[in-house]
């Protein structure tokens, strides 16, 4: 296998494709030497920049030159084939699975290669340096918060910024969407003009540029989905607010030292109890390990104090690796 070209044909999301980095990396590390790339829609172009051990990108397959593929999207198995066909059966429905699933989609695209016992981190890269960002990302005195609004709903975001005012430390809010949440984001910033040193980018910055912002912050507050798989790759502290626990794990933030929070009979609940907990949850955060992401022990203790207030309406979980916590 040394020296070969092997193409992955992901599934045809952003998420999908963004959750393949330890995958490559895995594969190169069975196979030095060998080239690896992916096939796949031209619109997943900009998404594939985020993979910093990416060699090729190719649309058409036979644009690839592959000796082998690793084909997600095929239900058949080919000869040349890499992938484990039995994981890549169960790739599909997990994404429909109500409950269930007890996998993030980065250790089943590297159990479906046939890769998942190699040990590699998930680190993310941008390809070259993003311009047009605004000069506080940097030069900020204050804590750096990233709000992804494409993942939130209206409520859940008005309530992570209500939280967000209250904070001990002073904060620079950077609101991250497209150009459909510009709406949302600018209905849920008004009240706290003057009161919050919010910047709203949605609709401003394709996706590089949001992961260039997502790098730069100091924690990030978002829903499941493709901002918390990047907040993470890049090791930006994360907190996922998760509206609708019974979807599972398939898209929540990926590796060590990253919350999850949830609501625990109903989103009303979560909604009234959100703006006070994320605001102890995150000045905890802040202030409980000298700067440094609180252990697991520590948030275990955070949780014990906090869980006669909160017993009923709210869950905190903190990630380990795939493991969930209580």
């Amino acid at each position: 296998m040394k020296n070969s070209r092997i193409a992955i044909r992901p599934l045809s999301t952003p998420e999908c494709v963004v959750s393949l980095a330890p995958t490559i990396a895995a594969l190169k590390k069975k196979y030095p030497g060998s080239a690896i790339g992916i096939v796949t829609e031209e619109r997943l172009r900009e998404a594939s920049l985020l993979l910093p051990d990416l060699d090729f990108f190719a649309v058409e397959e036979e644009d690839a030159f592959a000796d082998s593929v690793i084909d997600l999207v095929a239900v058949e198995k080919y000869e040349d084939s890499l992938e484990n066909a039995a994981w890549k059966a169960y790739l599909g429905p997990a994404a429909e699975l109500p409950y269930g699933n007890p996998f993030h989609l980065v250790d089943l695209l590297r159990k479906c290669a046939g890769v998942d016992t190699l040990d590699v981190n998930f680190e993310l890269g941008l390809a070259a340096d993003i311009t047009d960002l605004p000069a506080t990302l940097t030069k900020a005195p204050g804590v750096r918060i990233a709000v992804c609004a494409n993942s939130l709903g209206q409520g859940a975001l008005e309530a992570v910024l209500e939280g967000l005012s209250s904070l001990n430390s002073p904060a620079e809010v950077f609101l991250i969407g497209s150009v459909k949440d510009r709406k949302i984001s600018s209905s849920a910033r008004s009240p706290w003009d003057g009161k919050l040193n919010l910047h709203d980018l949605c609709g401003h910055l394709g996706l590089a540029a949001q992961a260039a912002v997502l790098r730069l912050c100091d924690l990030a507050v978002t829903g499941p989905g493709l901002s918390a798989i990047v907040s993470s790759g890049f090791g930006t502290f994360t907190v996922c607010i998760d509206e609708n626990p019974q979807r599972g794990p398939l898209l929540y933030p990926y590796g060590h030292g990253h919350l999850l929070i949830q609501p625990d009979a109903s989103c009303d609940s979560l909604l009234a109890s959100l703006p006070r907990f994320l605001k102890e949850t995150l000045d905890h955060a802040l202030g409980a390990n000298s700067g440094n992401v609180p252990t697991l022990e520590q948030w275990q203790e955070f949780g014990e104090a906090m869980i006669f207030e909160y017993l009923g309406k709210v869950r905190l979980q903190a990630t380990q690796r795939i493991e969930i916590s209580l």
